[in-house]
């Protein structure tokens, strides 16, 4: 393989959001705030006017706080425990697979779409920064954020979503494209053909 760009997605590709969220549920067990209540208030917090808002953990555990008339700074407390052992909630080939791609000097981009404070705590706490040459957080729509990162036949991006990625790849006619269909990760109806899937990261090297 010729040295490359790999533009990776965070949420589902290298980090495993669903058991993430299972935990930051569960911490929160203590003050009788369970799974349906959590999720209801989530999607309030998320789903504003009708359409998909940034994601705001403050205001969520603030609205919780109220509706439970549990102290505020408790549930931050717990929800800070699981955040700060984020590095947990990576995939078991991650760690290992970026550290052998940036022996190889590939160039890495992280680009996470989200709250950046949120998605910035989590990145943080995976302890992953430092394998990135450049980490990309936006809550703006992804597709419009990227044009900033010129077109190239040697770019890669490798996204879990394949709604993204035919987004994607719209934009960049050059670029090569890769979806990971992790186990534990979201389900997706759409299909996208003649792409190259991969169930881990070290698969990427027998590509």
């Amino acid at each position: 393989m010729n040295k490359k760009t790999i533009i990776l997605d965070f949420d589902y590709t290298l980090f495993d959001a669903k058991k993430f969220r299972k935990d930051l549920v569960s911490c929160l067990a203590c003050f009788d705030i369970d799974e349906k209540l959590y999720t209801k208030t989530y999607n309030k917090i998320r789903y504003r006017g009708g359409k998909e808002a940034d994601y705001l953990p403050i205001k969520h555990l603030k609205h919780l706080a109220r509706l439970t008339n549990n102290n505020y700074q408790d549930l931050k407390k717990e929800y800070d425990k699981v955040i700060d052992k984020c590095i947990k909630y990576l995939y078991s080939d991650v760690l290992l697979s970026l550290k052998k791609l940036q022996a190889t000097s590939y160039k890495l981009i992280l680009l996470t779409f989200g709250n950046p404070e949120f998605q910035k705590m989590k990145i943080d706490n995976s302890k992953i920064k430092k394998y990135f040459n450049k980490i990309y957080y936006t809550d703006k729509n992804k597709t419009d954020f990227v044009k900033e990162i010129p077109d190239n036949e040697n770019m890669v991006f490798i996204n879990d979503n394949p709604n993204e990625i035919v987004a994607l790849q719209k934009i960049y006619k050059k670029a090569k494209f890769i979806q990971i269909q992790r186990i534990e990760g979201k389900k997706y109806s759409l299909k996208i053909k003649e792409i190259l899937i991969i169930k881990n990261l070290f698969l990427f090297f027998s590509l």
